[in-house]
């Protein structure tokens, strides 16, 4: 089997320091609001056959009331979520603030609690003192150190309002689960106690064809080392206990965000960029401050056959990218992959709020 890569990433983008729509999108924005009717400007009517639910989540909240340990990427604001119900011409739209454990404790302090975040603070004398970055820890063997999940969502469960399990999701191994009806937050879904799982993948994909979810975990076990474990997510299972496709040991711990599936197989990137974890402590678990290049290393690249489990292990050239952007087979025993490359350090950098409100005059930009 061979991989083909096509890459689409660089564009030339203008962005306007003066561009008060741009610094009005990074406003804090907490307000709870529920089934307020929308009216079409455009005298083109909504559909009579459009019905459903649509919702997304995304940051919207970085401070609780302090002047304080103000979150400083616009990847770190916490999750809210909007939705739009659709019933023919009538549009719903609502808007709720994911109420994670952290979100909770952080309201109700009037200052960000200790937690894991992406980005550090802006001010050093902010910095978690020993005895936080503790309980950080010990929250990270209980895996409710991170519960920030707003970069996507996901049904597992059956295709129904009763029965669907609607998640909201990040690399982090530990979903909050919310009602798609009223946006209230349920809890959060942990996998298994054991073996111990590591972490996730944000971006969930439907298997081609059925209403199966396909995922990953890297988990590990007593001994040995860690392991990845291929998911699939079939109507009838919990969270808990997905069916394991393939399992298989990768050379180094990738940071990786999304992968890729075709009709047969599932393709995954590990990129010679890891996320220096025996360093957590000392940077005071602020992840993207851990991003690490290895000289000298290959992208290590698994294809996963879905109906078999067999694993096909080869190299490609050094890259990086957070995000897949197709997948397909040509129908020449090939597998066409379209990834979006970027420097790594996009992610710490690109994205700080610092650096989007104050823009140059004229920047050129690397998407993520």
């Amino acid at each position: 089997m061979r991989l083909q890569i096509f890459v689409h990433c660089l564009f030339l983008t203008q962005s306007f320091s003066e561009n008060v729509g741009w610094k009005k999108y990074f406003v804090d924005n907490p307000t709870e609001f529920h089934d307020i009717p929308l009216a079409w400007e455009d005298p083109t009517p909504v559909p009579d056959w459009l019905s459903g639910t649509y919702v997304r989540n995304g940051p919207a909240q970085i401070s609780f009331g302090s002047e304080r340990r103000v979150l400083t990427s616009w990847l770190d604001g916490f999750a809210k979520l909007h939705s739009f119900k659709f019933s023919g011409s009538q549009v719903l739209f609502s808007g709720k603030m994911l109420e994670s454990p952290n979100y909770l404790a952080s309201v109700a302090a009037g200052e960000l609690q200790p937690m894991v975040t992406l980005n550090g603070f802006s001010n050093p004398e902010e910095e978690w003192t020993w005895w936080e970055k503790m309980k950080i820890l010990v929250n990270s063997l209980l895996l409710t150190a991170f519960d920030n999940n707003n970069p996507a969502l996901w049904r597992i469960g059956k295709d129904n309002l009763d029965e669907g399990v609607y998640l909201a999701v990040t690399d982090a191994p530990v979903p909050l689960r919310f009602n798609i009806s009223d946006l209230s937050t349920i809890g959060m879904e942990f996998p298994n106690a054991w073996p111990a799982t590591l972490s996730g993948c944000a971006h969930w994909i439907r298997e081609v064809g059925t209403d199966n979810s396909i995922n990953f975990q890297r988990k590990k076990g007593l001994t040995g080392p860690v392991y990845v474990e291929v998911q699939r997510y079939r109507p009838e299972d919990d969270y808990a206990n997905p069916q394991v496709v393939a399992t298989f040991v990768p050379k180094k711990l990738s940071s990786i965000h999304s992968f890729s599936i075709t009709e047969n197989y599932a393709v995954f990137f590990f990129y010679p960029v890891i996320i220096d974890g025996k360093r957590m402590f000392e940077t005071g678990f602020h992840v993207f401050d851990l991003l690490t290049w290895l000289e000298n290393e290959q992208t290590d690249v698994f294809v996963v056959n879905l109906k078999t489990g067999n694993v096909t292990q080869f190299e490609t050239k050094p890259t990086y990218s957070a995000h897949h952007a197709n997948a397909y087979e040509n129908g020449e025993n090939e597998l066409i992959v379209d990834i979006s490359p970027t420097p790594y350090i996009n992610l710490r950098d690109y994205l700080a709020l610092e650096n989007q409100l104050n823009p140059p005059e004229v920047s050129t930009g690397v998407f993520t």
